[in-house]
């Protein structure tokens, strides 16, 4: 029998065993049941490089990989240094500003899109190999939406929902959970079967996403606040209940475990990476402490742009404009820098993504409605100098100061600045609208009385005294624990600081585990709003006017006039180049005390990026000098020199 013959013996029997196997195989189950959802919602839409939903087989195939095209070749330099490209990948450039994760050997994109209709998550996986779409996918969420990387899987978290969806290494969905809806922060475990839910006023606790069973990570707490997050941990502060102290902590994802951080004072964003942690000072906003093993090093970063930690343990400072990266060590020394051309309409991303494959870091250059990967290599010689650091203060008696000593120093800031300043058992706490308690942490205060030194200290001699009217004739600030809204009071979940003209004297409330010269700069505008609008009372005249404001501000817009989340009407101006951050959208003086908070730290940056703030602070200083007698001021002020 001839080979041709053979085949044409065998051909019904093959077929017959083809068809079996596909009815075998079509009878598989593909998707997991889903035991802790209460129901299963409609999946993600499915949008990879064909609409066919199916990934790609060249991407499969190491082969077909090997004839593919290295995506790195089309890359266009960009700038004078020789060391940035722009690297073409059309999938991800109509993103909004995704974010940007390292998954395996790939880079994951995710984008949030927000309507007045609805909001949306765009994902895509790019390998780094080849720069082959892996998977692409698309999932209707809240704006808290995150992704979370884990060993074997990705994961959409999103806790104003109460959803988390599950994804395969191609995107798809695997698993989904409906949890109920809650205002908690959510960590996944590396292995994805543990949710940490962190509650502002509760603590931390540990639900298995299977059987729902939760148990208690940390309790007892109070103004838990998360600070910084990686893959591996969650950095956070808290207040103990039981001695009424801010600790800071940090929770291990594999395994649920909290250390505790020995850091005294006030922490603010944090980082870490390998050995290396980056630790922002709260009450001196842009200075970070890098502590590597046992050494720390203060580094003065307030002028930067941000200042981040990368996963390689290098320290990334991006200058006041937002388009030169600096990249050192830990120690200082000088690694690498890249400057970008642009407008201020251009931002750079927030992730900055390390590649060993391509040994480089990759991130994103972003417009309005355009996205452009980069890739930076720090290893091309570009000339720069070394990060200098504060010498360390040594001073061994400041951090060993009695409370007794405390209330002299306070005692003693007070007659300096006309003012009545409180603390600790000094404090009357009677607030119509908030709760606090009695701060006795000898090291919070010690801090906050120095806060309110070197804010209080940039502004004219003087200025305080000058801020009481009518019958206010004292101000009283209250330095205070755990400031927080009372039920009913519509004034958010927390906050750091309020002021109240109470008729005889003008009271200011500080949080002092969290004080910074900002909160003080903020709380102060708010008096000198209330002095400018009583000299308007009294004096036609006068130049400070409200319906003059408002024709400062963008043609159409008009405040929310709440505290509440703001309505879509306002919500479209936001990024309009008037206004630094949502909440200045609220009143007219939150504007106000929002603008000045970033004139007196000289957040020129902001200032940049929202052209619209210029005018309106030229206004704002022409209504204080006509008001206030100047004849010893300087000649420009601390506000001033932003002009």
């Amino acid at each position: 029998m001839t080979k041709e013959k053979k085949i044409k013996k065998w051909k019904p029997v093959l077929f017959t065993c083809m068809i079996g196997l596909l009815f075998l195989t079509g009878c598989q189950k593909k998707e997991e049941t889903l035991p802790a959802a209460d129901s299963a919602p409609e999946s993600g839409q499915s949008l990879p490089e064909s609409e066919s939903g199916e990934l790609d087989p060249a991407a499969e195939s190491g082969e077909a990989q090997e004839e593919m095209t290295d995506f790195m070749e089309d890359r266009i330099p960009v700038g004078d240094m020789g060391n940035v490209w722009y690297v073409p990948v059309k999938e991800i450039e109509t993103m909004s500003d995704p974010r940007i994760y390292l998954y395996q050997n790939s880079l994951l994109f995710a984008g949030i899109n927000v309507t007045e209709q609805e909001c949306w998550m765009d994902l895509c996986l790019i390998s780094l190999e080849n720069g082959a779409i892996l998977g692409k996918n698309r999932f209707s969420c809240s704006g808290a939406a995150r992704v979370q990387i884990g060993v074997e899987g990705i994961a959409v978290c999103d806790s104003a929902s109460g959803m988390i969806r599950i994804l395969e290494a191609d995107l798809q969905q695997a698993k989904i959970y409906q949890l109920e809806q809650d205002a908690a922060d959510w960590y996944l475990s590396p292995d994805m079967e543990t949710l940490y839910l962190v509650w502002p006023d509760q603590g931390i606790f540990a639900r298995n996403l299977e059987s729902g069973e939760e148990s208690v990570v940390l309790e007892q707490s109070a103004r838990v606040s998360v600070l910084g997050e990686t893959s591996l941990n969650v950095i956070f502060s808290y207040v103990d209940r039981q001695d009424q102290k801010t600790k800071y902590g940090c929770l291990l994802k594999d395994g649920g475990m909290i250390e505790k951080l020995p850091i005294k004072g006030v922490m603010g964003r944090s980082y870490h990476s390998g050995n290396v942690w980056l630790l922002e000072e709260g009450n001196h906003p842009g200075w970070y402490d890098i502590v590597e093993l046992d050494q720390i090093r203060r580094a003065d970063c307030s002028k930067a742009w941000a200042t981040r930690l990368t996963s390689r343990n290098q320290l990334l400072v991006t200058d006041a404009f937002g388009r030169t990266l600096n990249l050192y060590e830990p120690d200082g020394t000088y690694v690498s820098c890249c400057v970008l051309p642009g407008d201020d309409r251009s931002v750079i991303g927030e992730d900055l993504i390390w590649s060993g494959y391509r040994n480089g870091y990759f991130f994103t250059d972003n417009q309005e409605g355009s996205c452009k990967l980069m890739f930076w290599d720090p290893e091309i010689a570009v000339p720069g100098e070394n990060l200098s650091f504060a010498e360390e203060e040594t001073n061994p008696e400041k951090n060993e100061m009695t409370l007794q000593e405390l209330y002299e120093q306070a005692e003693r800031l007070s007659e300096q600045f006309g003012m009545d300043i409180r603390i600790a058992e000094q404090c009357e706490l009677d607030y119509s609208h908030l709760d606090a308690y009695v701060l006795c942490d000898e090291g919070l205060l010690s801090d906050s009385l120095d806060v309110l030194e070197r804010a209080l200290s940039s502004y004219p001699n003087g200025f305080m005294k000058q801020l009481m009217y009518g019958s206010i004739s004292t101000i009283r600030m209250e330095v205070v624990g755990g400031l927080q809204p009372k039920e009913g009071a519509g004034l958010g979940t927390s906050t750091m600081a309020f002021a109240q003209d109470l008729g005889d004297s003008y009271l200011i409330a500080v949080d002092g585990s969290f004080l910074s010269e900002t909160t003080i700069y903020h709380e102060i505008t708010h008096m000198i709003d209330k002095r400018l609008a009583w000299d308007a009372s009294l004096n036609s005249d006068a130049l400070f006017d409200e319906n003059t404001w408002l024709e400062l501000q963008p043609e159409g817009f008009d405040y929310a006039y709440s505290y509440e989340e703001l309505p879509e009407r306002v919500k479209k101006y936001y990024a309009s180049g008037y206004f630094a951050e949502n909440y200045a959208c609220t009143y007219p003086t939150e504007d106000r005390a929002t603008m000045m908070e970033l004139a007196m730290t000289g957040a020129s940056y902001e200032f940049e990026l929202n052209p619209g703030l210029r005018p309106k602070l030229e206004y704002y200083s022409q209504c204080i000098r006509e008001c206030f007698d100047t004849a010893n001021w300087p000649e420009t002020t601390v506000w001033e020199q932003m002009l």
